[in-house]
């Protein structure tokens, strides 16, 4: 069961110090694993009864489920069964639970997820039954979720979790301010930029550019504006604050290269990302100074562009780290497109949190065809390494994917032609 884990999440990284110049090969028969996790994942841990024992492996069918899009009679049966036991279990295997029913089950079970809301008294799986809940909200739900996070709040001063859902709930028109602010010239000066610029609906694939220290956007061979489209969506959809939901708004400290051994992932070269909080203020704000200042939101603000400062939503980064978020990066893919042919990211493979981009394997010789994260990686090698920020901006809330002459016309109000 291990290894099944370790395909989903983003673990087991080696650090490398320069884009390796080797072809790489797809770990796993990609149809072999398929057959595997319905058959040893899927099948044989939900035909356990649920118990504290076998906890884990129904969560290890759960994410086995999300990842293959396996809808079947039998399994909404057992899906039936865990939600009506699960207020009896850990919130670990309720977060999980409520995970897969957001993404997959979204109008099924809310009389069975208020239930659960009414009762817990866990900050993150309160938090994720609220959401849920917000997917279809009966009249008056929202007004009573903020009365009890309120009240919550009281006595959890700093809750991350509370915070964030307390913004969520009140639902008010909040006005994005220009995101040509992150492109100019004199942002950041020094740092390396990836400045990844997404739609809020992450059904809808955002685009990458790259920055170099002397605050220039990296070009393609033909001198056009290098851009590598990306998405930032997890697999359940999950707001970013959230264990294992999308890609949070705001900045990331990038900090090296690496390789993973997560099947998922594919062993492309991956950017390497920390969360702030996620190691000490020394390493995400690169200042020996600031020894004891982590939790200063005050020291991410000052790294936001003047009109940003104000705008909260920006700041999901910092609440994810806080809520203890980790292991975001951004990496390729081996997941077969097949399985999300429905959704409106496709031909795009979502992940648990993490930027993703394209990528196209031969299964016949497990050889890498074309790669869009090599390309950004290239990228990145060019504008002077991984050492700066990563920064997801939303740029508004079009359903469709951004465009090449949205980033256009940005570089042109920063000054950037």
């Amino acid at each position: 069961m291990k290894a099944v884990i370790v395909f989903f999440v983003c673990v087991s990284m080696t650090a490398v110090a320069q884009v390796p110049d080797t072809l790489p090969f797809l770990y796993k028969d990609r149809q072999q694993l398929e057959r595997t996790l319905v058959k040893n994942v899927i099948e044989k841990n939900l035909s356990l009864p649920l118990a504290d024992s076998t906890e884990s492996r129904w969560n290890s069918a759960f994410f086995a489920l999300q990842y293959l899009q396996k809808h079947t009679p039998w399994i909404e049966h057992r899906i039936r069964y865990a939600i009506t036991e699960m207020h009896k279990c850990s919130p670990e295997f309720q977060r999980g639970l409520l995970e897969l029913i957001y993404g997959m089950y979204p109008q099924t079970f809310h009389r069975e997820v208020e239930a659960l809301l009414e009762q817990t008294d866990h900050s993150k799986v309160f938090a994720m039954a609220a959401h849920y809940l917000l997917l279809q909200p009966r009249a008056g739900m929202r007004e009573t979720l903020m009365e009890r996070v309120t009240a919550r709040m009281l006595s959890l001063q700093g809750n991350p979790w509370m915070e964030q859902l307390l913004f969520h709930l009140r639902d008010e028109p909040v006005r994005i301010p220009d995101a040509s602010s992150f492109l100019q010239r004199d942002y950041l000066p020094g740092q390396v930029l990836v400045i990844s610029v997404q739609r809020k609906n992450r059904d809808y694939p955002g685009l990458a550019i790259v920055r170099n220290r002397a605050g220039e956007f990296i070009k393609d061979s033909t001198g056009k504006l290098f851009t590598v489209p990306q998405i930032a969506r997890s697999l359940s959809g999950l707001p970013g604050y959230l264990t294992n939901g999308n890609t949070p708004e705001g900045l990331l400290r990038m900090d090296g290269y690496g390789i993973s051994k997560a099947g998922a992932i594919g062993p492309t070269t991956n950017l390497q990302l920390t969360l702030p909080m996620e190691y000490d203020a020394r390493h995400f704000y690169r200042d020996s100074i600031q020894v004891d200042s982590i939790g200063n939101i005050d020291l991410y603000r000052k790294l936001l562009p003047e009109a940003w400062r104000d705008y909260f939503p920006v700041y999901e980064a910092y609440y994810a780290g806080k809520a203890g978020r980790h292991e975001i990066i951004a990496h390729g893919t081996t997941v077969k497109p097949s399985y999300y042919r429905s959704k409106p990211f496709y031909p795009f493979t979502p992940t648990l949190g993490c930027l993703c981009t394209n990528e196209s394997w031969d299964d016949a010789t497990g050889q890498r065809l074309e790669s869009d994260q090599l390309k950004l990686v290239h990228a990145v090698e060019k504008a002077g390494g991984p050492d700066g920020y990563l920064i997801v901006i939303n740029l508004d809330d079009q359903h469709l994917p951004v465009q090449p002459e949205e980033i256009l016309s940005l570089l042109k109000r920063a000054g950037q032609e």
